[in-house]
């Protein structure tokens, strides 16, 4: 299964509470992700800066805003590389009531997967991966003072459609292809952070998560092959998820998110963020240090 993570604030403080008014996180982020060219499999290590914005809007609604520009190169031979260029964004809305908190999002993903001719203008291979997908949770908070725990209960639901072009290097022959499916998932969470105190202040979160996504459903066609329609062939995937609140892919996993967050002062503060797959075909893992403004 291709599984795809740049992994953004897994679990920042307005994961329990909503007490600042705002905030804006820039970084850097690395993930990993297997892309499949004709018999080639190539594991690219795309990396690049991400965002991003969270408003609250009163006591109770919260919107966020995240976006993710990523890329990598992998040397295929001597003087041909593949090129994975990763664009990704996503908005979500979070309304809180007492310990409750109910959470809708929806992210759109698109990655592109390029193999140039040696010496000429020519591609020899083009894909294009797009998948937006939805999700809805469920969320209770316990605040224990220095601790603060969450469970949370979600459904995801994605679409993905994939297009190649390939073109034969002896007969400059063209071959196009059209793939498209859907997944859905339902998902538990157990969230615990523990607030440390340095210089008198706690100015330390510590953070983890432990979740499982369960599959519910899967299917995918071939759409069209060289421009005409064509039955429908074995399962594919298009995995994509930009935050933890996004789950995708075409098998049941899980996910442990590792969290570490440090205020500089009143207003500002630095991240890091940790994410690995667990108990699927292709684990892989994620990293994304950030620096956040609070207003």
């Amino acid at each position: 299964m291709l599984r795809v993570i740049p992994t953004l604030f897994i679990l920042s403080p307005w994961a329990f509470s909503n007490a600042q008014a705002g905030s804006v996180y820039l970084g850097y982020s690395q993930t990993e992700q297997l892309s499949v060219a004709g018999n080639r499999s190539l594991n690219f290590e795309p990396n690049g800066n991400v965002a991003l914005f969270s408003f609250d809007l009163n006591d109770h609604l919260s919107l966020t805003f995240d976006y993710a520009a990523l890329a990598d190169s992998v040397s295929i031979t001597n003087n041909i590389s593949g090129k994975l260029d990763i664009k990704s964004w996503g908005i979500g809305a979070s309304y809180y009531w007492a310990a409750w908190s109910f959470s809708a999002n929806y992210s759109s993903w698109q990655d592109d997967l390029i193999i140039p001719s040696p010496n000429t203008e020519q591609t020899l291979f083009t894909q294009r991966s797009e998948s937006p997908s939805s999700t809805i949770s469920l969320a209770y908070n316990w605040d224990l003072t220095a601790w603060q725990l969450g469970f949370m209960a979600g459904i995801h639901y994605g679409d993905w459609r994939q297009y190649q072009e390939v073109i034969n290097r002896e007969t400059q022959a063209e071959q196009s292809s059209l793939n498209g499916g859907n997944s859905s998932f339902v998902s538990v969470q157990i969230l615990m952070a523990r607030l440390i105190t340095v210089g008198g202040r706690e100015d330390l979160m510590l953070g983890a998560s432990l979740g499982w996504n369960q599959l519910t459903s899967s299917g995918s066609a071939a759409i069209a092959r060289n421009g005409r329609n064509v039955s429908q062939i074995k399962n594919r995937s298009a995995a994509n998820r930009l935050s933890a609140s996004v789950v995708t892919g075409t098998e049941s996993y899980g996910q442990l998110n590792l969290y570490a967050s440090y205020n500089l002062n009143d207003d500002w503060l630095v991240d890091l963020d940790l994410n690995f797959d667990l108990g699927s075909e292709d684990d892989t893992q994620a990293w994304s240090v950030n620096i956040g403004y609070l207003f």
